[in-house]
């Protein structure tokens, strides 16, 4: 296999260290694999971080041309040091895609992830890459090898960051172990800190986790001190961990092949920690703490299926793996993806410029799907579909005891007001917006309607329900029910089946984010563009 890119870090070798949509699987229900939580510190692990790393040549430190150290699959042979295990009938994994979703299986044919992306890992040994050829193929993630051992930084790295950026590729890192006590591994995982901050790579840009990649590696001179026992690889990667996070990065999991995992790794600990699993034949046999798990927590791995793939845009053969579509995000939110009710709405949403979503400090920005919508931020969506109209606020009454210009989104407010959109409370002390309150359904409906109204849809306001409601919890007396009934007879609101086959709407049920998205979208559809 070509080399994957762990994360790598700058040289300071001469210093001091310092301190899932359903996955489908027969019989099984399984869960999405994520990288492992990070501690503020190494368990069980002493690291003096001001004494030296241990005085090595580090150019005598082998570069790893695969990711694991074997070599080539069709070198390969089914030994304890290869990933490779060939099937009686050699059949191979393959890919099939309907509607635009990719699914995988294996080699016996049966589906092992639906929805999956397909995820290549290159190196400098991938002497020649097209990336607008990558870009446009069907390859949806890419991991870079960063770098291996201390400070080993793979000569490819930075153009290749700098392509997957330009490209906008949803990408990962991984960086090869030499490791073989704590202190190593804690100047491993500091040479990859140092390496991403120098080339601003959040936390939040790694749509993948930065991989440890641990493996049966060979080193003149320091084999003999290579670990082989799960006790001593659970200090390695708790070592690893704790120099990444100690400088913000978090999201990070092992790689590594079956026959590794089940001896040298074979800890529950580093098997909850894994995620990306290396094995060449028609089946991935690794099942890590599945044995032992509930039904509901069995999970199904991200797999490094072949290393001789080929790929539009890469020179000769390439790393294919199946990874959980889930991982990737989707509207460039990190909390949505493929699984998220009502996903395509909001990546609508986020494409109309409707809504922006949270950064956090890392850089991963959010939606937050499950969050009730407040008032003023609906103020803000409304305002936003119907095309942020100008409109001076400085010149605006405003009717609201309750709103200032410090009042998030201000002037979407006293938009609304003088829309007629929203009319607000009367109180003894005036006119309320109350725009920290969340929004419920039917008040929803009723916005919805006199925006539509308001966008030319004449028929908004004059329409009035005939016949029975299709709602059974929808009467006369239901606040707005009018407004309810024509979001629904236009094709906006479809409420719920309950057990006794009855449709109900929930009009004091509070709108959530996402919902919100799939409202928004709707009435844009219903009312043209």
């Amino acid at each position: 296999m070509t080399t994957r890119s762990v994360f790598f870090m700058a040289s300071h070798a001469t210093k001091s260290c310092r301190a899932t949509a359903v996955i489908a699987a027969p019989l099984l229900a399984l869960t999405l694999l994520t990288p492992h939580a990070v501690a503020d510190t190494a368990t069980d692990t002493t690291i003096d971080t001001d004494q030296p790393i241990v005085n090595v040549d580090q150019t005598a430190m082998p570069n790893p041309q695969h990711m694991w150290s074997g070599g080539s699959e069709a070198e390969a042979e089914a030994t304890d040091a290869s990933p490779y295990a060939r099937s009686a009938a050699d059949r191979k994994p393959y890919w099939s895609t309907s509607n635009g979703k990719k699914t995988f299986h294996d080699g016996t044919g049966r589906t092992y992830l639906s929805p999956a992306i397909k995820v290549i890992d290159v190196s400098e040994h991938n002497t020649s890459i097209n990336w607008a050829k990558v870009a446009a193929s069907d390859v949806d993630a890419v991991v870079l090898r960063a770098g291996y051992g201390i400070d080993n930084v793979d000569k490819a790295f930075v153009a290749n960051l700098a392509a997957v950026r330009k490209y906008h590729i949803p990408f990962g890192v991984y960086w090869y172990s030499y490791a073989y006590d704590a202190t190593f591994a804690y100047q491993e995982g500091r040479s990859l800190a140092d390496l991403l901050s120098k080339y601003h790579v959040t936390n939040g840009e790694l749509i993948l986790p930065a991989y440890y990649d641990l493996e049966d590696w060979t080193w003149t001179g320091y084999t003999d001190k290579r670990p082989s026992a799960p006790a001593a690889y659970e200090k390695i990667v708790n070592a690893f961990d704790s120099a990444m996070a100690k400088r913000g990065y978090t999201h990070t999991s092992i790689y590594s092949f079956t026959n590794y995992l089940n001896k040298q790794l074979a800890s529950h600990t580093l098997w909850a920690k894994t995620t990306w699993v290396a094995q060449y034949g028609a089946q991935l046999a690794f099942t890590g703490n599945n044995a032992t798990a509930s039904a509901a927590d069995k999970r199904v791995f991200n797999w490094q299926y072949t290393s001789q793939g080929t790929v539009s845009g890469v020179s000769g053969t390439i790393d294919l793996s199946a990874f959980d579509a889930r991982l990737l995000p989707l509207g460039g939110f990190r909390d949505v993806n493929v699984s998220t009710p009502h996903a395509q709405d909001i990546v609508w949403l986020s494409s109309t410029g409707i809504s922006t979503g949270w950064k956090g400090s890392d850089g991963t920005v959010t939606f937050r799907g499950m969050h009730g919508v407040v008032r003023q931020d609906m103020a803000a969506f409304l305002y936003r579909l119907a095309g942020s109209p100008a409109f001076d606020a400085s010149k605006a009454k405003n009717p609201f005891v309750d709103v200032t210009t410090k009042t998030p989104h201000y002037k979407e407010i006293l938009w609304l007001a003088s829309t007629g959109i929203s009319t607000g409370w009367d109180t003894a002390h005036g006119k309320e917006f109350r725009g920290g309150r969340v929004v419920v359904r039917q008040d929803m409906a009723a916005f919805l309607n006199r925006l539509a109204s308001h966008m030319g849809d004449t028929s908004a306001a004059k329409w009035q329900p005939y016949g029975s409601s299709m709602f059974a919890d929808v009467t006369d007396k239901t606040p707005h029910h009018r407004e309810v009934l024509w979001l629904a007879s236009r094709g906006v609101a479809q409420g719920w089946t309950e057990s006794n086959g009855s449709t109900t709407f929930r009009g004091m049920q509070t709108v959530v984010r996402q919902d919100m998205a799939a409202f928004l979208h709707r009435l844009k559809d219903y009312l043209g563009a």
